[in-house]
């Protein structure tokens, strides 16, 4: 894995898990590989968080999915999670059910595709640029902006 990520520059996109905020939620990546692929939790959008969970308060920042396992990893107590991307009330035809009627699914295997989707957007907008992108120097960028933008923290309820 560590040699198709280094020598051939493939991104690998991993849900976190629906294990809930608790200690070494997430806790089965191994360091190494932990390092070079991107583990995505589940958010609950500030419009959804605004309309369904707080009626009375506006402006609301996305928050982490209850559901969502957040880390640290057990193997060496690094965060875990890479970034977020919304999990809840995600639809789309259901899998166990032959009437193909929609379905509401809440999970990080429902963050993970709109991570990959968003990560591939980005992709295409460095290459359309001829800007060289690793999946080493996405990952440094997509955390380096978290740190310094925005300036207010996700709220975790």
């Amino acid at each position: 894995m560590k040699e198709l990520v280094e020598k051939y520059g493939v991104i690998i996109v991993k849900s976190a898990g629906n294990n809930g905020p608790i200690y070494s939620s997430i806790n089965n990546i191994p360091q190494k590989i932990h390092e070079i692929i991107f583990v995505i939790g589940s958010c609950d959008t500030s419009e959804r968080v605004e309309t369904n969970l707080h009626k009375n308060i506006k402006n609301n920042l996305p928050s982490i999915s209850l559901f969502s396992s957040q880390g640290p990893l057990t193997t060496n107590g690094s965060t875990g999670v890479t970034f977020l991307a919304p999990g809840y009330g995600i639809i789309e035809k259901s899998k166990y059910f032959s009437d193909n009627n929609p379905a509401v699914y809440n999970a990080t295997s429902m963050s993970a595709p709109n991570a990959a989707g968003a990560i591939a957007c980005l992709i295409s907008g460095f290459k359309a640029n001829n800007i060289l992108i690793t999946p080493f120097k996405l990952k440094f960028l997509w955390l380096i902006r978290l740190f310094f933008y925005p300036k207010k923290i996700v709220a975790i309820h």
